[in-house]
């Protein structure tokens, strides 16, 4: 590098801590590219493409792949490192969690040879939120405790208290909403007495946890605290109405609500048109209107809520706007549509481990009257679970409410004998008393259930007496998964005819064939081939 341009980077440097991305811009644009050597054209280029990147700023970023082919070339690791998490960056930013993936992986490799370990730590952060957009949550929180670790082992504490800060949030988002208390408490005097922006958006995000517990005055105190900063962050301030708006919802505070949001509305489509702030927005303002009861209008706004969060993949949404279709189709009497709407907003939140809005999505389901008096109790009593376990005050009362309209049990037909001995499982513990009571209701459903535990704890046991409790006059079939080869898997299960492959030499009926009205118990199902 020539001494000029040695002395322009390090002011750009100096400007992008500083957070000054407009003034590094310009800074930048002072410079002819094409009077740059071919290294110090790589970097010019990871400079303007990361101050873009602050700036949202998404035009002309192919200068990122121009960056990676030169420092890939000339075996620069840390170059080629910052190169490829912001290539990450700008895909996910796009909507592409898959690829930005890849990218932020070989990034973290390459900082990690390096020995760099801020730069390893920012990815890691980066690697969090992909994975959360892909709904693995275990992985991101897994992956934003080591980002938090590595910025504590450096002593870079701000960074550290910033990165506790996300990991509450994770928290929040997965449905821990006491996990998510506990790193927020931790983190509060470090975030609120540093950064401004730091502060606003700690305390408009701290209210949530504290909010949907039903300690709604201290939700409020904690979210008036936004106020000194809000007029001069937009984005947070779209935040900060996004979640009063919440507040006042929970609270029956509806003129309030639908004010709150549509200011915050307003500004998202300002700061970030196609962005979570303008879905999550929307798909709040389906849920005011269905407690409004203008189904019309919710309808409206979670179909409009549902087109973003399907662009940027952001699969809680897609699943809180099928809940609300499944409340309109509800009320509109369409049966069926209903149920499939709950279902498939179930299982998302299932698949992507977000407890808080499984168990809320139980039981509005199970407070519709479109399920069986068996389902409907299982899925009462699995919400209550949670929200007793998470202490939700307001929905426990909602579910106990809801049991106390019908039979406290589900009513099983004894099977008939088979020759064999009943379950009987004795027990004095409270917490297994509980998981008993639960696994009574669940049997006599139509619902698939996962048993999780160490090694010795039951499980068969378990499976067995749910079989006992279900009164189904079909057999109990227990397969051991790991043990079936993957090239049988398809025979094994659905089994086959004479002939079909070698050593076939008679028809064989399928697993689920033979469990047909029993109960299939896929045993192991963790580690099949």
């Amino acid at each position: 590098m020539n001494l000029t341009f040695l002395q322009l980077t390090s002011a750009v440097e100096q400007l992008l801590a500083s957070k000054r991305y407009a003034e590094a811009i310009h800074q930048l644009h002072s410079i002819e590219p094409t009077s740059l050597s071919k290294e110090d054209y790589g970097y010019y280029c990871l400079l303007l493409a990361e101050a873009k990147l602050f700036l949202d700023d998404y035009a002309e970023l192919a200068i990122i792949d121009d960056a990676i082919s030169i420092f890939r070339s000339a075996s620069d690791t840390a170059k080629y490192a910052l190169a490829k998490y912001l290539k990450g960056w700008h895909l996910v930013s796009i909507g592409m969690h898959s690829d930005s993936q890849q990218q932020l992986l070989e990034a973290y490799a390459s900082y990690l040879r390096c020995d760099d370990q801020r730069g390893a730590a920012r990815t890691l952060n980066r690697v969090s939120f992909v994975a959360f957009q892909l709904g693995k949550m275990d992985a991101a929180i897994e992956n934003l405790r080591k980002c938090a670790s590595i910025y504590a082992e450096i002593a870079d504490n701000q960074s550290a208290s910033v990165a506790s800060m996300n990991l509450a949030l994770l928290y929040l988002r997965a449905g821990l909403l006491r996990a998510a208390n506990a790193e927020y408490s931790t983190c509060s005097h470090s975030v609120t007495k540093g950064d401004p922006r730091n502060a606003l958006i700690f305390y408009a995000m701290s209210t949530l946890p504290v909010v949907q517990q039903g300690h709604l005055t201290l939700a409020k105190q904690t979210i008036a605290k936004c106020t000194p900063y809000l007029d001069t962050y937009p984005r947070e301030k779209a935040i900060y109405f996004e979640n009063l708006g919440l507040i006042h919802i929970l609270a029956g505070e509806y003129v309030e609500a639908r004010k709150a949001l549509m200011a915050g509305l307003k500004l998202s489509l300002e700061v970030a048109p196609e962005s979570a702030l303008v879905s999550q927005t929307k798909r709040l303002l389906a849920d005011l209107h269905i407690a409004l009861q203008k189904f019309e209008l919710a309808q409206k706004y979670a179909e409009q809520a549902l087109e973003v969060a399907e662009k940027i993949g952001q699969k809680v949404e897609i699943a809180a706007c099928w809940r609300v279709f499944a409340q309109v189709e509800c009320q509109r009497k369409n049966n069926d549509k209903a149920s499939e709407w709950y279902r498939k907003a179930l299982d998302m939140f299932n698949l992507i481990s977000s407890r808080y809005e499984l168990a809320v999505t139980r039981y509005l389901a199970a407070s519709s009257g479109l399920f069986d008096s068996g389902e409907r109790t299982a899925l009462l009593y699995l919400a209550k679970e949670y929200f007793e376990a998470e202490e939700v005050a307001p929905y426990i009362e909602k579910v106990n409410a809801e049991l106390n309209k019908g039979p406290s049990r589900v009513v099983v037909t004894p099977r008939p004998s088979s020759g064999r001995d009943s379950i009987t499982i004795v027990t004095v513990s409270p917490v297994m008393l509980s998981k008993l009571d639960l696994a009574r209701h669940v049997a006599g459903s139509a619902m698939t259930v996962l048993l999780t535990g160490e090694t010795g704890v039951g499980k068969d046991l378990l499976a067995r007496y749910i079989h006992e409790q279900s009164g189904r006059s079909g057999e109990f079939v227990a397969v051991n998964c790991a043990a079936i080869p993957d090239h049988l898997v398809e025979s094994e299960l659905f089994g086959c005819a004479k002939g079909a492959y070698t050593g076939a030499d008679r028809d064989r009926p399928g697993l689920f064939e033979m469990a047909d009205g029993g109960t299939l118990y896929l045993n192991e199902i963790g580690d099949a081939n």
